[in-house]
């Protein structure tokens, strides 16, 4: 939690986005900050079978949610809101799984009872009693819904959240601005350099 209190200042974001992303940080595999996060492989809508780690160069917003789950309709509407702001921008990418139910079943209770357009992948698990998320390499995280990692563009941990956040909007400029840094565009509300010549 004070991670995401932090990340509030949109500079403090760009730093910690910048520096793990750079020097290269992490020691190790697993799903704390400052840890490579192992390999996940995920259903897209359309039926495609995708990794984490195709989007390396990008922070990652992967979350993690169920329709079984009371928090996560009301959190996802927030998310939404995140997403809606920073779908194009080229150096972020939005990752929202459904995990220990049907895909359909996740899919349909996203957009008919949220309203929402995010797209909800599927990690593959749909049984409630399995409270194991599986990884590759034989990596399992044992937790409850929802939870949230945000990666760095080399799959390090930056933060992790597990439970309900409310505040995800309060993050957009600094999340749209380490995207853009990412990216290799300028700052919103930086000067852009003139183009052509005199």
């Amino acid at each position: 939690m004070a991670v995401l209190k932090k990340l509030r200042g949109c500079s403090l974001t760009i730093v910690l986005l910048l520096f793990t992303a750079r020097c290269g940080l992490a020691q190790t595999v697993g799903f704390d900050p400052g840890e490579e996060l192992p390999d996940l492989v995920y259903t897209t809508p359309g039926g495609a079978s995708e990794r984490i780690s195709e989007h390396r160069g990008k922070i990652v917003f992967l979350h993690v949610l169920a329709a079984w789950c009371p928090p996560c309709g009301p959190e996802l509407k927030d998310i939404e809101q995140l997403y809606s702001a920073l779908v194009n921008e080229p150096g972020i990418e939005f990752v929202v799984c459904g995990w220990r139910e049907g895909h359909q079943r996740t899919m349909t209770w996203a957009k008919k009872q949220w309203h929402v357009s995010i797209p909800i992948n599927h990690t593959g698990s749909i049984y409630r009693r399995n409270r194991k998320l599986e990884f590759e390499d034989g990596f399992t995280y044992t937790s409850g819904v929802p939870l949230t990692w945000i990666l760095g563009p080399n799959g390090i941990v930056i933060t992790r959240k597990r439970g309900p956040y409310w505040d995800w909007v309060e993050h957009i400029e600094g999340l749209r601005n380490a995207a853009r840094e990412v990216a290799g565009a300028p700052p919103v509300g930086a000067a852009v350099p003139p183009t052509g010549s005199d």
